[in-house]
């Protein structure tokens, strides 16, 4: 079985990618912003795992976890800051609508974003948010 924090990084793919997005197609929604980039023609969402901190164990028998959570909005062309801002909105949307993951998460939480411009063969931006998803587990296993 897969770790809960696996699970919750499968959903938010699974969120991103049905029903497809308008701006970005299911099949450049990634778990690597390095494949995302490179495969994208015009935008990608690449959806990557941070740090976990310690769990809180104040209720004997449950772990109270944070996964922190990366969506990456990358876009290619001309005016590319402007083309990432759409993906962006989209997958922020629908992460925000679904706070649970169908009850994988007790809540998900807005962090910082990132913006960052690149000369490649063409314009490449990217804007860069972080969430902070908080989970239960018991208080010896990593998934459920």
């Amino acid at each position: 079985m897969a770790s809960k924090a696996e699970q919750i990084m499968q959903a938010i793919v699974t969120l991103l990618t049905v029903p497809p997005m308008s701006s970005v197609p299911s099949a450049d929604v990634h778990r690597d912003v390095t494949v995302a980039i490179d495969s994208a023609v015009s935008a990608a969402i690449a959806v990557e795992e941070g740090d976990e901190p310690e769990p809180s164990l104040f209720t004997i028998g449950v772990a109270d976890r944070v996964l922190d959570v990366r969506l990456t909005a990358l876009a290619k062309g001309h005016a590319a800051s402007s083309l990432a801002d759409a993906p962006m909105v989209e997958a922020h949307n629908r992460l925000m609508a679904n706070l649970t993951l169908g009850g994988l998460a007790d809540d998900i939480e807005e962090g910082p974003s990132s913006r960052e411009r690149a000369q490649r063969e063409k314009p490449v931006a990217a804007i860069t948010k972080t969430y902070r998803v908080r989970y239960r587990t018991g208080a010896r296993s990593v998934e459920s």
